[in-house]
């Protein structure tokens, strides 16, 4: 064997055998492994990202997973996990059983910021209530709002949840400018109360009653997006008086 072959095959070994010893070492925490990966332990009743641990087996996990997208669901769903499998919040981060190794599962947690997951609102925005026009930010659970009965009437609701989600640098949200003057800066997967998404919506459709003069991209410079949850049937709200739908679940 040449020399420059056997220089190149005694590297390939070193360099399995270095990501063996990394991958097979139990340390408590977080390690990383990539610039978009990073090696998760957890213990029972602990949680990174969507996945909250309930109970450790021999030769699987069970516990919540917590959705993002495309609805965010406050209560997490139960799932079972075995090495191999994953839970992911929807778009951004997604955990995958390693190995379960000294009463704790070990995961593979992998990152994309880069994914268009937050469906909220814009910082800028305000919600209709029954003491006026008052900002998302500063809206708390048992606040009153105004939201839509089944027949559509306006009605006084409750908020049950309010949700503040955080955003990628390059998040971009969609202008929905409507003939009336109205306006609002939303994600493109935010619902409209008729079940079509912001980001489909285009020149010349029809929202809540008027035309839609313009629906364009544009950056959004805030770190983070928001939503409520009303209490009722519709969850339905007015944001900057244009009729949404919310994007929490029970």
């Amino acid at each position: 064997m040449k020399q420059e072959n056997l220089v190149a095959v005694l590297l390939a070994v070193l360099l399995v055998a270095g990501i063996w010893f990394f991958l097979s070492q139990g340390q408590k925490g977080t390690g990383t492994i990539g610039t978009n990966k990073t090696i998760v332990y957890l213990s029972e009743g602990q949680r990174d990202g969507p996945f909250l641990v309930k109970k450790i087996y021999p030769d699987h996990v069970d516990g919540l997973v917590f959705r993002e997208y495309p609805i965010a669901f406050v209560n997490g769903s139960p799932l079972t996990l075995r090495a191999g499998e994953s839970a992911s919040n929807g778009c951004t981060i997604t955990l995958t059983l390693v190995r379960i190794e000294n009463g704790q599962a070990v995961f593979a947690k992998k990152s994309e910021l880069t994914k268009p997951c937050p469906i909220c609102l814009s910082g800028d925005t305000y919600i209709g209530t029954p003491s006026g026009q008052v900002n998302v930010k500063d809206l708390r659970e048992g606040m009153e709002v105004w939201t839509t009965d089944a027949s559509g009437s306006r009605t006084i609701a409750t908020i049950l949840r309010t949700g503040k989600t955080a955003v990628p640098t390059d998040h971009q949200m969609v202008h929905l400018a409507l003939g009336d003057g109205r306006e609002v800066f939303a994600s493109p997967g935010h619902p409209l109360p008729d079940g079509r998404l912001i980001g489909d919506i285009r020149q010349g459709d029809t929202v809540d009653g008027a035309r839609v003069a313009s629906a364009d991209r544009v950056p959004y410079d805030e770190g983070y997006t928001y939503d409520i949850l009303p209490s009722g049937d519709t969850g339905t709200y007015f944001a900057n008086g244009i009729l949404l739908k919310s994007t929490i679940l029970h």
